[in-house]
């Protein structure tokens, strides 16, 4: 259930927005997820600074922390990886 909340909150948004949140695949759900909305997303934030290692590897917050890691490792893999993949988004 790791994105689940999050998409829930979109979703429920999005039916909102499209004036959809009244059809019975959505009604019982969306005023919920809309009322706990604001502990739902702090939920999934405080999981996410929480997490700093995974599979023994430190895990960068930021583009700085990720440059720093790669300098001390001697290699570019968070700069390969993670920061050129999002600098190709834009």
């Amino acid at each position: 259930m790791s994105r689940t909340p999050t998409l829930a909150v979109q979703l429920a948004e999005y039916a909102v927005q499209n004036k959809i949140a009244d059809e019975p695949a959505f009604a019982w759900w969306v005023p919920y997820t809309l009322k706990k909305k604001a502990r739902i997303v702090s939920k999934i934030k405080s999981k996410y600074w929480d997490k700093t290692h995974k599979y023994g590897v430190k895990l960068p917050k930021t583009v700085r922390q990720a440059l720093a890691v790669d300098e001390k490792n001697g290699n570019s893999l968070w700069r390969d990886a993670n920061i050129n993949k999002e600098m190709k988004k834009k």
